[in-house]
């Protein structure tokens, strides 16, 4: 009897040590269980890695004319200025993956057949009009390859204009959409840049490669540079992921890079954006 009374009362405290077991699992570790369930997984879609710093002319404090490659454009097909062309906010004429500000593009095709014309990310908007203080705008990047197809344009008057969306590669200068005749309802300053060309500097490069992974980050509406002037946090959420993006381009550009903790954190925020499994 007395055997079966401690064989009963072994059991029973197995059974209640047990249950305390199970019932008093550290809660932190219960939520970190849950955080891992959670957290994206884009293991197989993206290898992240840092991107340096390097200074270079051109990028960052420095707003000598950058280090460029030319683009090359087909015979007959040529890009040039056209002053007084007034702002088309069709959305079919917009183009990019990010929108510190708008830079109007004009081509034209001299040729009698429509032209192929691509202009690859990293291609360099160079500033030609200063401010009141004779400060250069902020060098425009494109970060997406862009290309069109440009039709017979007949008479050089004749242009087909796009706007591209772009990044600024010199945190410090003159936002363009700060000078007095910078649009207000769209983040454009007309006839002010030139493309120069193609950045040859890797960075910058490797910040285009990164945002290939994020096909859904193509401009599909406009902001406004009321917005645009908002801290992130207030800015509709849509626009969100390219302030995000912007000031990654500047800590490339005008910080210490972004190092692989950054990058991660870049990542988990521009998730929605990645192409749909």
């Amino acid at each position: 009897m007395k055997k079966l009374f401690i064989c009963l009362t072994v059991c029973t405290m197995a059974i209640w040590a047990g249950s305390c077991g199970v019932d008093s699992l550290p809660e932190p570790d219960r939520q970190q269980q849950d955080d891992d369930d959670e957290a994206p997984d884009w293991s197989g879609d993206i290898e992240l890695s840092p991107i340096i710093y390097t200074g270079a002319p051109g990028i960052g404090i420095d707003t000598t004319e950058p280090y460029y490659r030319s683009v090359d454009t087909w015979p007959g097909v040529k890009l040039v200025r056209r002053p007084g062309h007034v702002f088309d906010p069709a959305l079919t004429k917009l183009y990019g993956n990010t929108n510190t500000f708008y830079v109007d593009v004009h081509f034209v095709n001299t040729t009698q057949a429509p032209r192929e014309h691509k202009l690859p990310a990293g291609t360099l908007f160079y500033s030609f009009r200063r401010n009141d203080a004779g400060k250069r705008y902020q060098t425009g990047m494109l970060t997406q390859d862009v290309t069109v197809t440009v039709p017979p344009t007949g008479p050089q008057k004749d242009t087909m204009t796009i706007y591209v969306g772009v990044v600024s590669i010199n945190k410090n200068a003159p936002s363009p959409l700060s000078a007095k005749n910078a649009n207000k309802n769209y983040p454009i300053l007309l006839n002010a840049y030139d493309m120069i060309g193609w950045t040859d500097h890797n960075s910058l490069l490797e910040i285009g490669l990164y945002l290939d992974h994020f096909p859904k980050l193509k401009l599909t509406r406009h902001c406004t540079p009321t917005d645009l002037a908002k801290p992130i946090a207030d800015r509709p959420e849509w626009m969100r992921a390219y302030g995000h993006i912007q000031e990654a381009v500047y800590q490339v550009t005008d910080g210490d890079g972004m190092s692989l903790e950054e990058m991660t954190e870049l990542t988990k925020k521009l998730v929605p954006y990645m192409k749909d499994k």
